[in-house]
Formats: structure tokens, C-alpha cells, sequence
């Protein structure tokens, strides 16, 4: 049973409560290079974002047969795990602003393109991650962002409309699956720049310092108040 009072904040997780960009590329680096599969800086910057399997097609220099794509898939998700085992990247101000939310009322949420492995390893070390009450992976969802759907699982989960929600990203697919489920939409700079991300983002900020529960309330309340 959904409560129309209940406001909620699901965010994602890679860019946004975990600086997961450098383990991503040591993982990919490291997976290829037992492929003599070539991969650069740049290639990664280029097609950081996209499915694993759109990732692993470009990089490959030969055709992979869904075996391949498969164990290439987990042996590279396992070896991101292991090194934000060693050093957990949090996202400067998470742990704070889970906490205030929490405190205010707020549900909270994870809605991730990743698997169950890597939100599970988000939830043993991000700080305040009792707060948490609903998360969705790759694993759960039937469509992947830009689709809204793990954004609407997860607010289904939390038992919160989805305006009453808002979702706080850094890329646009996500912007776009949270604007497409009807929720606010705040971006996070960082792996895309604020003009880009102002196209899709109801608020954009440059750290998670920039928010607090009163903050996301007036922006979910005002958004409301326009659609009326």
C-alpha cells in the first residue's frame, strides 16, 4: 500500500554514493588484457556507461559467443568488487545526507544498473546503509535506464508514489528514466558536465553537500504544484 504523504530519495549507486569510476577501469583493463583485448583511457572514457555487453562487443577484437560475454561479465564484476573491497570509494557527503534524510522522514532507496553483488558490497561498507529500506539491481529489473523501470520498482518497494519521489543520478539515461517515471530529477556532476545534465535534471549539484531533506521537499512539493 503506497502513502501519498511518504516523500522518497532513491538514488543510484556507481557516481553517485560510490566514486566508482577508476575500479571500473582497472576491472575492464584487467579482464582484457587476459583477452588480448586492447583497451585505453579513452576507449574507456568513451564508452563508460553503456551495457556490458555494448562495452565487450566494442573492445573485443574477435565475435563472443554468449559464453564468453557471460563469464567475461562475472569475472569482471568480481574483480571490480575485489578492489572496492580494499579501498571502498564512498561518494564525499553519502553517508551524511542518507543519515539527515532518514532522520526527516524520508524513505530511502538504491535503484542501480549494476548486479545484486556489487549493491550488496555498496550496502557492507557505505556509511549509514541501515538507513536504506528498498534496493533494486540489474538483477530485478526487466528493462535497464533510460527505461523507468528500476526507479518504479523501487518506489513500488518503498511504498511511495512516484511523485512523491525524487531521484538523484549523474548520467543522463538515469536523468531520464527518473523524469520518464515521473519523479524530481536532481543530477550530481561529476561523470557529465552540469550544462548536459541540465537538460534532464530538475536541480543540478556539484556534491551531495549541496542537499538536504528540505532542500529535496521543496523540489518534490513544487513539482507537484506545477503539475496541478
Amino acid at each position: 500500500m503506497k502513502n501519498d504523504d511518504q516523500y522518497a530519495v532513491i538514488f543510484d549507486m556507481d557516481g553517485v554514493l560510490v566514486d566508482s569510476y577508476e575500479p571500473h577501469y582497472v576491472s575492464w583493463a584487467d579482464t582484457c588484457r587476459i583477452r588480448d583485448f586492447p583497451v585505453t583511457r579513452e576507449n574507456f572514457a568513451r564508452l563508460f556507461g553503456r551495457s556490458f555487453r555494448a562495452f565487450a562487443e566494442a573492445l573485443s577484437t574477435r565475435p563472443l559467443s554468449e559464453t564468453e560475454i557471460q563469464e567475461w561479465y562475472e569475472q569482471k564484476e568480481l574483480r571490480y568488487r575485489e578492489i572496492i573491497e580494499e579501498n571502498f570509494p564512498e561518494i564525499d557527503g553519502a553517508g551524511d545526507l542518507i543519515k539527515s534524510l532518514y532522520e526527516s522522514g524520508f524513505a530511502i532507496g538504491v535503484a542501480s544498473s549494476g548486479p545484486r553483488g556489487n549493491v550488496d558490497c555498496l550496502l557492507k561498507h557505505l556509511t549509514n546503509a541501515h538507513c536504506i529500506s528498498a534496493t533494486i539491481s540489474a538483477d530485478e529489473a526487466k528493462h535497464t535506464k533510460p527505461h523507468p523501470d528500476p526507479f518504479l520498482r523501487c518506489a513500488s518497494r518503498l511504498g511511495v508514489q512516484p511523485e512523491n519521489c525524487t531521484i538523484i543520478e549523474d548520467s543522463i539515461y538515469g536523468l531520464q528514466a527518473g523524469r520518464t517515471a515521473g519523479m524530481t530529477t536532481i543530477a550530481l556532476t561529476g561523470t557529465t558536465t552540469e550544462g548536459i545534465l541540465a537538460q534532464y535534471a530538475d536541480k543540478v549539484v556539484y556534491t551531495l553537500r549541496d542537499l538536504n531533506p528540505k532542500t529535496i521537499h521543496h523540489l518534490i512539493s513544487s513539482r507537484k504544484s506545477e503539475k496541478c
